[in-house]
């Protein structure tokens, strides 16, 4: 059980999933270890490594199983929650769910952070930020939280304090390269080209892709880093598109990013449709994500807003 959080914990969702499955199959009425299932699969669908159209069905079996034996387990109450939110967006029933589990146990960090997450998908980021805070310091050694707050503070443009909780967390762990494409485009909002382009050779290198991190050499100038950025992008698409004809499961939400961070407008667009389609989880990212700034005042993409059923943003992201 221990190893399969660890696994979660250090983003290797897969072999998290392998180690639960392992566990229950040995052990069917061990509650920890369904909701330790549970928690795995839906972190492989919310990260484009399964589909979410299948993973999230079993999730609610484990997360039913693990309360028909332990109603008082309030980490399948979360993974029932993370459902409501990310599959369904029934934020009502998601809060009800939340809360329930925290009441259960206060000091479980999956609470806080997921209420961290409700808090991003009704734009109220300095709650969000709150809660991903208490969750980081409830569990401070995890690289999961660490990633958390961080992210929350770049999605509330507190661009410094969300650089200083990378380096930070870094320094500890400089292992936990799962930041590196966090950092990039972090750098790139914060206007400075050339460090996303040493943040991105760096989640090159970490993921084994030496071919690519040889092509983002150190920038001269910020319009040759912008020029480098855009080709990665390019060899992003042009993976994404290798993968799909392998039948292997790619997230719209991936090709957005790409086209994105090159500036194309149309394409940018075409594949948050297609987001929109296939319900995927990161709806609710675009709204608060500085990526998309540039589609703000595009009369289609405040269409596509209103399309997603999500919660009106306040005023003060709204006008952005």
């Amino acid at each position: 059980y221990l190893r399969g959080l660890a696994l979660r914990f250090r983003y290797r969702f897969m072999a998290s999933r392998d180690t639960f499955a392992a566990l229950v199959d040995r052990e069917p009425l061990y509650v920890p270890g369904l909701c330790g299932l549970a928690h795995a699969l839906l972190y492989t669908g919310l990260n484009g490594l399964t589909d979410p159209a299948e993973t999230w069905p079993k999730v609610d079996v484990l997360a039913r199983r693990a309360l028909a034996l332990d109603s008082s387990a309030a980490s399948a109450w979360l993974a029932r929650a993370s459902l409501e939110m990310f599959a369904r967006q029934d934020l009502a029933r998601a809060d009800e769910m939340i809360t329930r589990a925290a009441a259960i146990d206060s000091t479980d960090p999956d609470a806080a952070g997921l209420r961290s997450v409700w808090f991003r998908f009704h734009g109220r980021m300095d709650s969000a930020v709150a809660y991903a805070t208490r969750a980081h310091r409830l569990e401070p050694v995890s690289g999961h939280f660490a990633r958390l707050l961080a992210r929350q503070l770049f999605y509330a443009r507190r661009f410094d304090e969300a650089r200083r909780a990378y380096e930070r967390y870094l320094q500890d762990e400089p292992g936990f390269t799962r930041l590196y494409p966090d950092m990039a485009e972090l750098y790139r909002a914060m206007g400075r080209p050339r460090d996303a382009v040493d943040a991105l050779r760096r989640a090159r290198l970490a993921a084994g892709d030496t071919a690519g991190a040889a092509l983002l050499a150190p920038a001269a100038s910020d319009a040759e880093a912008w020029r480098l950025i855009a080709a990665d992008a390019r060899r992003t698409i042009a993976r994404l598109d290798a993968s799909a004809r392998a039948g292997r499961y790619v997230n719209a939400s991936d090709y957005a990013r790409a086209w994105a961070a090159q500036g194309d407008t149309a394409e940018t667009l075409r594949w948050l449709g297609v987001m929109l389609e296939t319900h995927e989880s990161y709806l609710h990212h675009v709204r608060v994500d500085p990526a998309f700034d540039f589609l703000r005042g595009d009369p289609r993409y405040v269409a596509w807003e209103a399309r997603t059923g999500l919660p009106a943003l306040p005023p003060h992201l709204a006008s952005r």
